[in-house]
């Protein structure tokens, strides 16, 4: 009877020893989750970041740059027209009638 009750104590101190292995592999695997859930959401936070990084300044671009560009490209045709010397307003061409009726056979023939 003695040997059951030894071989019943190192049951009960294995069965211990196991219980405070198996809590201390848990503890592990709960503080490596834990850390594993810290760095998903690091992840998560940094994609959003850089997709803001992207699509801010296109927006940005898409709304207040027509104007600009449109206004920018008014002064180069202005000062382009200015160094070549054309004013787009006192341009006149003057034909006589044969020239304009030869210039209507010119284009129709070119038409066909």
């Amino acid at each position: 009877m003695a040997e059951k009750n030894n071989s019943k104590e190192s049951n009960e101190e294995k069965i211990i020893r196991l219980l405070e292995e198996n809590l201390k592999v848990s503890k592990n695997i709960l503080m490596l989750s834990r850390k594993t859930r810290h760095w998903i959401l690091i992840q998560k936070i940094k994609g959003w970041f850089y997709a803001l990084l992207i699509i801010v300044p296109i927006l940005f671009a898409i709304f207040y740059l027509p104007p600009y560009l449109r206004n920018f490209f008014t002064e180069i045709r202005s000062d382009v027209n200015e160094i070549i010397g054309i004013n787009q307003e006192k341009i006149q061409v003057e034909l006589s009638p044969e020239q304009l009726q030869e210039l209507k056979a010119v284009c129709s023939q070119s038409k066909r």
